[in-house]
């Protein structure tokens, strides 16, 4: 186990105490003014390797207190963008896009699972075929407080979920969410249940 982050990379590193590094991140830092903040606490590659792509300028990861973040696959393609993950959130294995200055932020608290894809782009153009004006642009995606997200779910540029939901496991996100307690599921997501909340015990 490591608590440091390799210098050669060029990424700017900071490091609460108690940063627990378990298998050391691939980085690809080909720009300047990018970083990486992880809180106190949080645990870092305890299933596998995280790998961390900054394709600009000036982008920033920071990640909260007491998170664990086991896997995943982090991007930044263009300039002044931010992933953030708030405290006490886990994350099993996620990819996750930045591109045309839209950013991604979790709040705290939230669980996702295996396999989650988050986009603030589509990473090409759709085009009006009357005007040809593009139709699909970027947009930031955004995650409340206490969010649990299933299995290979799909977030899609400009998806927001408000605090204490359930999104299901390979539902499509591409909309605003903007009640609080609800579950979320389909293709694309759709809400099927209000009221909801969830506790990451086996409560009896």
């Amino acid at each position: 186990m490591t608590t440091e982050i390799p210098t050669r990379t060029g990424l700017e590193t900071t490091l609460s105490e108690g940063v627990a590094i378990r298998n050391e991140p691939f980085v690809t830092c080909k720009g300047k003014g990018n970083r990486l903040i992880i809180g106190k606490e949080a645990a870092i590659g305890a299933g596998g390797r995280l790998k961390l792509e900054f394709l600009g300028n000036g982008n920033t990861i920071s990640i909260g207190a007491n998170c664990q973040i086991k896997r995943g696959h982090y991007r930044f393609v263009g300039d002044n963008m931010n992933i953030t993950v708030g405290d006490k959130t886990t994350i099993n294995g996620a990819y996750v896009l930045c591109m045309e200055g839209a950013s991604v932020a979790m709040g705290e608290d939230c669980m996702l699972s295996y396999d989650i894809e988050i986009r603030t782009s589509d990473a090409h153009s759709i085009l009006s075929s009357e005007t040809g004006k593009r139709i699909n642009q970027a947009k930031d995606v955004v995650l409340g407080d206490h969010v649990w997200v299933g299995k290979e779910a799909l977030l899609m540029p400009g998806a927001r979920v408000a605090s204490n939901s359930i999104v299901g496991t390979r539902a499509l996100v591409t909309g605003i969410f903007e009640e609080e307690n609800v579950a979320i599921v389909g293709v694309p997501a759709r809400v099927v249940s209000t009221n909801r909340t969830w506790d990451r015990a086996l409560l009896s």
